[in-house]
């Protein structure tokens, strides 16, 4: 944390004091980040990872689609072929 910031909380702790008394002063700081606000993640930040999971996770089916069709025909192809052969030899 900056030296700027340190002060700022400083600040901000004992004017809470002194307008509402240490224990509250204490909670309410407590409920403050322990980061500086330019460390801490908007809700824009995380729908914008989000959406690229998403998107990700998408493409990564849509390839997963296609190739167990190439190979989930074929072999369905395959299955009826032999199984019309052992009709035939029986």
């Amino acid at each position: 944390m900056a030296v700027d910031e340190q002060k700022l909380r400083r600040s901000l702790h004992e004017r809470l004091e002194s307008a509402l008394g240490a224990d509250e002063a204490a909670l309410l700081m407590d409920y403050l980040p322990p980061v500086g606000w330019a460390d801490v993640a908007r809700k824009q930040d995380l729908d914008a990872g989000l959406n690229s999971l998403y998107d990700k996770f998408h493409a990564e089916i849509a390839d997963l689609k296609s190739s167990m069709l190439m190979w989930i025909i074929p072999t369905q192809l395959a299955a009826v072929a032999i199984g019309v052969a052992l009709a035939r030899i029986t």
